[in-house]
């Protein structure tokens, strides 16, 4: 990965250290004092999931430095091939989300509401006490998360704007058929299905992109194909040809001028009609 023009100016040699907004969870040295000053990691993140994220966020917010050190020499170990869930029997199979919504909600400051577009359905659940987390902040006069993207994470938006707001989300329900749209199980440059409804969960912005996950959406003629979001130099452009028309419930391409349709087995873009009870669909959100 190609280092910003900014950081390759500070060091002398390729070798020399350079600081990065984030690193990679259980790949560190920091000094016992100072990250127990910080207030260690947040016992409310459990499990896996979230941890890299809110030592960065509060290491750089809080007056210190996260530096990767190119000849450093660091042993990871994992505790053998995983054929389980992480997740104990008896903890929340959502834990990973609460782990980040409880940084999101601790260090994010406005910016946590656009985890919250890409990840709606986490909105309801319960992420527990972080009053202690605050206080720490508060007491450590730390910086904003917008002086952290500002002056941090200054290249990210170049990449990965801030995502657009939602028009629809939820699962995708055919009005006439009662079937659903699906990327499950499907590679890219294959075709988006429709199956029994079970939940799967898709994104419409305002800007027209239909996504799922990870995974967006375009239209190849007569069909509708997955495709990963980021374009072929990495960058993510949060744009798409999807109009969903809240009173007409279509689905329209503005770039094949036809609208989403399905027989209750196939799915297909087809001349729009208004009164095609094929080409209705309705959104219904499901939160966790």
């Amino acid at each position: 990965m190609a280092l910003p023009p900014f950081e390759e100016k500070t060091g002398k040699k390729f070798s020399d250290p350079y600081g990065s907004p984030t690193h990679a969870g259980g790949l560190l040295a920091i000094d016992k004092k100072w990250f127990f000053e910080l207030g260690g990691y947040d016992p409310g993140i459990k499990i896996w999931g979230g941890e890299q994220y809110e030592l960065s966020f509060k290491v750089w917010q809080c007056g210190g430095m996260v530096e990767w050190v190119p000849c450093s020499h660091v042993a990871h170990i994992y505790r053998g091939p995983r054929t389980e869930s992480v997740h104990p029997p008896d903890g929340n199979p959502h834990q990973t989300s609460i782990n980040h919504m409880r940084l999101a909600e601790t260090w994010m400051d406005e910016y946590k509401e656009y985890y919250y577009i890409r990840e709606p359905q986490i909105k309801r659940l319960d992420f527990g006490d972080i009053s202690e987390q605050l206080a720490i902040r508060e007491k450590l006069q730390c910086k904003s998360f917008k002086w952290f993207m500002e002056n941090i994470a200054y290249d990210l938006p170049k990449k990965f704007p801030l995502p657009p707001k939602n028009k629809v989300w939820g699962e995708c329900k055919n009005a006439k058929h009662r079937v659903c749209l699906s990327g499950w199980s499907i590679d890219f440059g294959q075709p988006l299905r429709i199956s029994r409804c079970h939940g799967e969960l898709f994104r419409l912005n305002v800007e027209g992109e239909l996504s799922s996950g990870e995974h967006c959406f375009v239209s190849d003629r007569s069909i509708v194909k997955k495709k990963f979001c980021l374009n072929y130099e990495g960058v993510w452009n949060p744009t798409g040809e999807w109009q969903y028309d809240l009173d007409k419930k279509t689905i329209k391409s503005s770039k094949e001028k036809t609208c989403l349709t399905t027989d209750g087995s196939n799915l297909k873009l087809e001349e729009c009609d208004d009164s095609n009870l094929s080409q209705k669909w309705d959104w219904k959100e499901i939160y966790y």
